[in-house]
């Protein structure tokens, strides 16, 4: 999604189209994916825990911006900021986040939490039907 966003935005695409896929996108992965992280993940940490606390309020941050561009046509700041927050949000995940868990809960309670995820078959960008990033 951060890599489309940028791209359309590179490409002049106008921002409103841009906005409606960044929602379905959301809507479509982005969602799930966050309450699996939250309910999974995150729940094995202290509530006041401040790697779960960024994370949790990173996770709020987005919805913020995707009802933002739920409620009105999106505009460029609000794009580049939303692809920014991912992005920003995706490295701190990968890289103090998730080490983190798995140092305090173990590889074997990872792989167990890992069997209630949701299959992901296909990215969700492919039924989208307005490709503005090619």
């Amino acid at each position: 999604m951060v890599w489309k966003i940028r791209k359309g935005l590179q490409l002049k695409i106008e921002p409103a189209r841009i906005g409606r896929y960044a929602v379905y996108f959301y809507e479509n992965d982005l969602d799930v994916h966050f309450s699996e992280e939250e309910t999974l993940l995150f729940a094995q940490l202290d509530p006041v825990d401040s790697l779960r606390t960024r994370a949790e309020y990173e996770h709020a941050r987005v919805r913020q911006y995707i009802e933002t561009l739920r409620a009105r046509p999106a505009d460029a700041d609000t794009l580049r900021l939303l692809s920014d927050l991912v992005e920003t949000h995706i490295r701190f995940e990968e890289r103090e986040l998730f080490p983190y868990i798995e140092a305090k809960v173990g590889e074997e309670k990872l792989l167990e939490l890992a069997k209630h995820a949701a299959p992901r078959e296909r990215d969700a960008s492919e039924a989208w039907s307005d490709p503005f990033w090619a």
